[in-house]
């Protein structure tokens, strides 16, 4: 693994040695436009992008398009109002972090992210989780939405059972459901209960208002 942190702008043209790097982090270098990294496009054989902590307020850049190996991308912290459309256009994304930014949606597109198998959008300003999030990603494993604005009940997390890891936790409003007569750790055990040839496999499940 290597790392590259600098203020502002980063020039990775100036690296000729290693263009078969996979990991990337460039993180806390106040960059407000992935253009601020240069060079980026050449390590197409990157499989880990991390740029969290930064200032990102859009990220649409067709560089990012032309890493098409990425497997894992992490814009955790930045000022992302959307969920970025480019990572659409990425077939082998595995998982994607979104933390600590102003989503209030996700577009119903991703859907053709069939290799998806982690979705993180913590501390975002989501106010559903729709159903083809939980029901059209067919790699899915692990959804977790905490500290949104989501409104949950019993279905709703009935809809998660086949997830190995969901957690919900610290949204604004839960509906009234049966849950209610349990804790929360009663709850994750009861969810953990197999009977043969069953699909639920939900392993971990946090909840609370």
């Amino acid at each position: 693994k290597q790392w590259y942190q600098r203020r502002v702008r980063v020039d990775l043209r100036l690296i000729t040695c290693n263009l078969v790097l996979q990991y990337l982090a460039v993180t806390k270098c106040e960059l407000e436009s992935v253009s601020g990294i240069k060079g980026l496009e050449r390590f197409t054989n990157l499989r880990h992008l991390n740029l969290d902590h930064n200032r990102l307020s859009g990220f649409s850049e067709v560089t990012v398009a032309k890493l098409s190996r990425l497997e894992e991308i992490r814009l955790g912290n930045n000022n992302l109002d959307k969920f970025p459309a480019i990572l659409l256009e990425l077939p082998k994304l595995r998982s994607i972090s979104l933390v600590y930014n102003l989503i209030s949606s996700i577009p119903e597109q991703v859907v053709c992210m069939r290799n998806l198998e982690a979705l993180h959008l913590d501390h975002n300003y989501l106010t559903e989780m729709p159903e083809y999030v939980t029901h059209q990603l067919p790699s899915l494993r692990a959804l977790t939405f905490s500290h949104n604005h989501l409104k949950w009940s019993e279905e709703s997390i009935k809809e998660c059972f086949h997830l190995s890891a969901v957690d919900l936790s610290h949204n604004g409003v839960r509906q009234r459901s049966a849950f209610d007569n349990f804790g929360v750790t009663a709850r994750a055990t009861l969810m953990r209960r197999k009977k043969p040839g069953s699909q639920n496999s939900l392993l971990r499940l946090a909840l609370s208002a």
